[in-house]
């Protein structure tokens, strides 16, 4: 898992690297809830609702993303680039 690698470089402690699994893991299981809700919803003829949690679906795809680069394939520091440069 890229979790492992991220600790074997020493970017993140263990007990980090735990802490932003399980993070991550809510907002994944949060995003596939409001796709099955949206998707039942939808069944149900509930087209308001299903496109609620849709659009719920979509924001937390982006934000496991997001949060994914973050935590995994951080930015540079401006002082590292500095030295690069």
């Amino acid at each position: 898992m890229l979790s492992g690698l991220i600790r074997r470089i020493g970017l993140m402690t263990e007990s980090q690297s735990a802490i932003v699994d399980a993070a991550l893991l809510c907002v994944s299981e949060a995003r596939e809830r409001a796709e099955n809700a949206a998707r039942a919803l939808r069944a149900n003829g509930n087209a308001d609702a299903a496109d609620a949690f849709a659009r719920a679906d979509a924001r937390l795809f982006e934000l496991h993303g997001d949060l994914m680069r973050a935590a995994y394939f951080p930015a540079p520091e401006a002082a590292q680039l500095k030295l690069a440069g």
